[in-house]
């Protein structure tokens, strides 16, 4: 009874996440009534224990912080973007089913994509409704900020890449159309403008290759498809005027720059100031008396929401306890999909190769944003991340032998 719609809302979360997180909120958020028949496998998982003691931690910190009801709001956004997103994903466990929402979600998401490079040069409508931009002021939106849609162009190329490489069961033709969607998201980070995930991809994709070559000792592939790369960028660079002005004035004097270089500032007074428990989830960003002592030029960066790492963000909210706990979490969640990866056989060990390199890069180009504390990016990971860990093939403490 229950396997039918938990396998509708996963489908539902695929085809609307894309589009607004809204839908995602409303199906992981259904799953919950769904946990109970498969919680003493839930239970068995580390990864969604300490994401329960991570949650717990912040809650208990929002009750001692000095304005706990933006710490419960705070908390209450790392519940709907990473625990239930998690849970969705994990109770599906059919590689099979896996295999269906997974495409369905890249198909989405690439048509939507896709929409926006029309639009982004006059040849689809660039704004649909009242704030859905696909295309505004020369950057790609697909949306959504083009920051977040760099992040997510970045996770979804390298899924079809690693698709089109380490699937074997496809044809020529179907590893051509990954390969061709790679292109695509890849372009897709170029016309976002977001230089920070241009970094990002370099160093993902840099060490990748160096991976992959390792692995394979194909490096005359892997140059190849380094300069493939390079010439799609360059091609977009030139038909890009904007996202070229952004390249052109990037450095020192770059307002962008001072702003972000202002705000790590003012996470580091933080850290030094409450070292051991932070300030209170969500309240970093708030203390006024450290804004006050960057220059008079640069003391509106207060109207950020975040302080522009994810890295320092979390240390000033949560203090070096809780910075403790997030890095336990990420940690097990790249070790848990990099043994799927190795242990695992098919579409699920592909994907897991592609989430595991995605979640590398978005993690690299979160030193300069934070993106993975909203819906945008951290919906879709947690979700993937779930139906990966959920198809891990090794023993639980629940199906082991003799359990």
């Amino acid at each position: 009874m229950l396997d039918p719609v938990l396998r509708l809302l996963n489908l539902l979360f695929a085809l609307s996440v894309p589009f607004t997180h809204v839908g995602g909120y409303v199906t992981s958020g259904l799953s919950v009534v769904l946990v109970w028949p498969q919680w003493k496998r839930l239970r068995a998982q580390p990864l969604f224990l300490w994401l329960l003691l991570f949650v717990l931690y912040g809650i208990v910190r929002s009750a001692l912080s000095s304005v706990p009801q933006i710490g419960y709001r705070t908390m209450v956004g790392y519940v709907g973007h990473w625990l239930l997103p998690f849970t969705l994903g994990f109770l599906l466990r059919s590689p099979d089913r896996v295999r269906h929402v997974v495409w369905t979600y890249l198909l989405t998401f690439m048509a939507l994509v896709f929409l926006s490079v029309l639009a982004y040069y006059g040849l689809f409508y660039p704004k649909l409704g009242r704030n859905w931009y696909l295309a505004d002021m020369g950057l790609l939106k697909a949306f959504r900020s083009h920051i977040s849609l760099a992040g997510l162009c970045l996770t979804s190329s390298f899924l079809m890449l690693s698709l089109a490489l380490t699937d074997r069961s496809v044809t020529r033709l179907q590893r051509g159309f990954r390969v061709a969607a790679t292109g695509l998201f890849l372009g897709g980070i170029v016309l976002t403008g977001s230089r920070g995930y241009y970094l990002a991809a370099v160093a993902s994709y840099c060490l990748f290759a160096v991976w992959w070559v390792l692995r394979t000792g194909r490096w005359r592939a892997a140059a190849g498809a380094g300069l493939g790369i390079a010439v799609l960028a360059a091609l977009l660079y030139a038909a890009a005027p904007v996202v070229r002005e952004r390249i052109h004035r990037a450095g020192p004097q770059d307002r962008n720059v001072q702003e972000r270089i202002a705000l790590y500032r003012v996470a580091l007074w933080e850290i030094q100031a409450r070292p051991i428990f932070g300030f209170g989830p969500g309240q970093g960003v708030r203390q006024g008396e450290y804004f006050d002592r960057l220059p008079e030029g640069l003391r509106d960066v207060a109207k950020y929401p975040h302080l522009h790492s994810l890295y320092l963000n979390c240390a000033a909210d949560f203090g070096m306890v809780g910075f403790a706990v997030f890095l336990i979490v990420w940690g097990l969640l790249l070790r848990g999909i990099w043994r799927v990866f190795v242990g695992g056989e098919g579409f699920v060990r592909s994907l897991a190769c592609g989430l595991f390199w995605g979640l590398v890069g978005v993690l690299v180009g979160d030193c300069f944003d934070a993106v993975l504390r909203g819906p945008g990016n951290a919906m879709p990971v947690f979700w993937l991340s779930g139906l990966v860990l959920g198809c891990d093939p090794r023993p639980t403490a629940e199906n082991a032998p003799g359990a």
